[in-house]
Formats: C-alpha cells, structure tokens, sequence
C-alpha cells in the first residue's frame, strides 16, 4: 500500500477517494495557472501576432500526436506491462517524437513562404524540439499514471505550466510576440518530461521487441488515428482564417476557442484518467451502463453550468480575462458553447469506447462530423471567425450524434445514455432562461457583475432541479462519493 493506492510493478491501478481530490485539485490548479497565463499573455502579444503563433502552431502541432502514437492510451489501459514491454514503447516514442522533430524543423522555412509570413516559419522552427520532448516524457508520464501517483503528475502539470510562462512573459515583454508563445510551447513540453522522468522512478532497459507490444500499438493506432482528425477539425479553422482571410480573424477564433476549451478540458482530462481504469473494472457487472450514464451526466451538470455562465457573460468574461481589445470575439466565443455542450454531452461514450478498447469504433464515430468540420473550412473561411465557430459546433453536434447511434449499435443501451443527459439539460435551459432575465432586470452588459449573475443562476438552477428531481439529487450525491471513495 502506497498513498493510498494498491501497487503493482507494470500493473495498473484503480484511484480511490484521495487520488481524485489529488488530480481535481492539480488539474484545477492548472487551470489557474493557464487562465492567468492567457490573461497576461493576451495583453502582452497583439491580436495578429496571436494569429501568426496559431496559425503556425495549428498547421505542425499534429506532430504531438504522431510522438505520442496513440500509446499514452493503450499503455494506460494495458492490465500489466512487463519492463521488456514498458521499454520497448518507450523507445518506439522516442524515435517518432525524434523524427516529428526533424520534419518540422525541415518544413518551417518552406511553411513561412508559403504563406507570405516569415515569422510563422520561425515560430515553426522553434517550436520543433518540443515534439522530441514530449516523445522522451511519455511513457515516464504513463508509469506514473498507472502507478497511482496523481500528485507527482499535478506538480509535473503546474510546474511545467509555470516555467512555460514565465519564459513567455519575459519574451513577450522584450518584444518577441508570436515568437515568445512558441518558447512557452517548448518550456513546458521540456520541463514536464524532466518532472516525469524525475518522479517516476523507472527507467527503461536495452531491448527493442516490437511483437511484445503488437497489441498496444495496433490499439495506439486507432486512437492516434481518431487524436489525428481531431487535431485536424480542430485546428483547420484556425489554418484556414490565417490562409485565407487574416491573421487577426485567426488570433481571435483561436483565442476564443482556447477560451471555453480551457474548463472543458481542465474538468474532463483527469476524469477521463479516473473514469478509464474504473470502467475497465466495471464491464464485467451488469450495472455498466447505468454507472457509464451517471459517470456521464455527473460531468455534464458542471460543464454544462460552465458553458452557460460563459454564453451568459460572454463580453465581460472576454474583457476581464484577455481584454478590451478581444471584445469582437463575444459572437464567436458563443458559437463555440454550443459545441462544447455537444462536447460534453459525448464525453461518457468516449470514456465507453477507450475502456472497451474500441478505438476502431472511437474513430468511426467521430469521422463525419470531422469530415463536415474539414470539408467546410475553406468555404468558410472568407466570412469570418464567427462562421468558422458556427462550423465547428455543427460538426461538434454531428460527431455527438454519430456516437450515440454507434453505441446504439453496439450495446442497444443508447436509450439509458440519452435519458441520464435529460435533467443536465435541463438545468442548462433553466440557467439560461434565469441569467438573461437577471441580466435584464439589473440592465447589466458587461463587468464582474454580470459573471456573478451567470454563476448565481447555474447554481439556483441546480438547486431547484435537485429540489424537484430524486435522480438529480442521486447524480450529486456521485458526485460527491467520488471524491471520498473508490
């Protein structure tokens, strides 16, 4: 016993109560550190030099995946890994983040010219190392996941966080702009693989044997090949604005994006490495479904609070965190929540298809909402950030959809799924109902003010919905017992 957690050499392990207070808090401490990050760095770097760093970082940033292979996932979710085998995909990272590192570095000058900016070719150059970095750092990372040790990762996270920052700031205040952005993007890459490597008390031995570990890499395939098209429908925009309208419209879409991804994000990720292992464990009794649809509607009754606090105060969340001269996003930022609720609505058959080791299907389920995502794109891109946002959430909604009818498919339990989303919903509807008729009684359009009013109605929201409803009250008390218990 150790921390709290059962221990096992190359097995892996369930959380208990104080593992996920230990990743709550850490990544909620991340949060933080990112939120003041954005906030400085969004007054300190010019709107265009924003879309100068997003555009360059959308187009190479898919290198993180290919260094990542997929293999963060299926080692995490591997019940045991022999050190041959731990080895042996910790060589297989290195040599792809290593030859991610090479080809970017090869294409930066080529990238600048293509697109009449020789400042995206720099901060593609830049930015190279980073993906040998993260190669090095992943299986260090996977050991101390699987090993149960939570709060090494959350100071590795914040630590790395931090010293990203703080190099970006002294940068950007020496007039380095998109350039400082792509130095916080190698520091913190650096830093969390030195962090993990330190903390996670294993170290690989010689040996390279690719059959040991056939299953994982096929399995890392698939989820690298859905990670991949995500990136992509997720970054095209950004490509696209910068291409083809300009810099600007790319600096805010990508701001405001990274805006409501950041709580989505920083809520999710450490759920999703609590929930995997637990419904690993859990596909063997017959009350799966109902706890993959409880473990679902949990998350969803706070991310979908999030959201709607961000719809409600969208001018004066802008203002108070990136600053005046980011307010033209309000319209896209709002565009964006409604793909986030589709988002979060989606996370619970994520979480199914990971844990089932389903990547096949993982993949088929997101591809024609990419697809739309990918397709549109260029056609949109001469019309602004808005109706790039507007895209994205369409797509959001197609890939949520393109889920459920596959689990459907699969399980013949979609209905179950469907119905624990209900009452998130329905506090959704209720929070925003609340909040405008709030906003109009105080004539409130902008200021804390109007944060506080969006914050108040989610909660009221929520308290009137678990006052009526036993199956809201039952979601809380989840919610709760997750953190005390295993």
């Amino acid at each position: 016993m150790k921390n709290g957690l059962l221990v096992s050499d190359g097995a892996i392990v369930l959380p208990n109560s104080s593992a996920a207070r230990v990743v709550l808090v850490g990544q909620w401490v991340k949060y933080v550190v990112q939120l003041g990050g954005l906030a400085v760095l969004s007054r300190l770097v010019a709107p265009s030099e924003m879309g100068v760093y997003s555009t360059a970082i959308a187009t190479v940033g898919i290198a993180t995946i290919f260094a990542d292979s997929g293999l963060s996932l299926s080692a995490v979710r591997a019940r045991s890994l022999d050190q041959a085998q731990r080895s042996t995909l910790f060589s297989v990272n290195v040599i792809v983040g290593a030859l991610c590192t090479a080809l970017v570095a090869s294409v930066a000058q080529p990238l600048g010219v293509a697109l009449s900016n020789g400042e995206v070719g720099w901060v593609v150059l830049l930015v190279s190392p980073a993906f040998l970095a993260s190669g090095v750092g992943v299986q260090f990372r996977v050991e101390l996941n699987r090993s149960g040790r939570y709060a090494a990762l959350a100071v590795a996270d914040v630590t790395s966080q931090l010293a990203g920052l703080g190099v970006a700031v002294a940068f950007a205040l020496s007039g380095f702009g998109a350039k400082s952005l792509a130095l916080q993007y190698v520091a913190a890459a650096v830093f969390a693989t030195g962090l993990a490597f330190v903390f996670a008390r294993w170290r690989p031995s010689r040996g390279f044997n690719l059959r040991s570990v056939a299953e994982e890499i096929r399995e890392g395939g698939y989820a690298a090949g859905a990670q991949i098209v995500n990136y992509i429908s997720s970054n095209v925009g950004a490509v696209s604005l910068g291409a083809g309208a300009t810099f600007g419209d790319a600096g805010v879409y990508s701001r405001m994006q990274q805006l409501f991804l950041m709580p989505l994000q920083q809520l999710v990720s450490p759920l999703t490495r609590a929930a995997i292992p637990r419904l690993v464990d859990a596909q063997r009794n017959s009350g799966y479904t109902r706890l993959l649809a409880r473990l679902a509607a949990v998350v969803c009754y706070v991310v979908f609070t999030a959201l709607g606090g961000l719809w409600l105060a969208a001018p004066a969340v802008i203002d108070v965190v990136l600053g005046s001269q980011w307010l033209s996003g309000a319209l896209v930022l709002r565009a964006f929540v409604v793909g986030g609720v589709a988002q979060a609505a989606g996370y619970g058959l994520y979480w199914h298809f990971l844990a089932a080791g389903k990547m096949r299907s993982l993949m088929l389920a997101e591809l024609p909402g990419r697809i739309f995502i990918l397709t549109g794109a260029p056609f949109v891109a001469s019309h602004g950030a808005a109706w790039m946002a507007v895209l994205y959430s369409a797509g959001m909604v197609a890939v949520f959809l393109g889920a459920v009818i596959l689990f459907f498919r699969e399980s013949g339990a979609g209905g179950v799924y469907l119905v624990a989303l209900v009452w998130p919903a329905v506090v959704l509807v209720l929070m925003t109902l609340l909040g405008h008729a709030a906003l109009r009684l105080t004539a409130s359009q902008g200021g804390v003010l109007s944060m506080v009013i969006a914050l108040l109605s989610g909660v009221v929201a929520l308290v009137i919905c678990a006052v009526l409803s036993v199956r809201v009250r039952g979601d809380l008390r989840l919610a709760f017992r997750v953190l005390r218990k295993r």
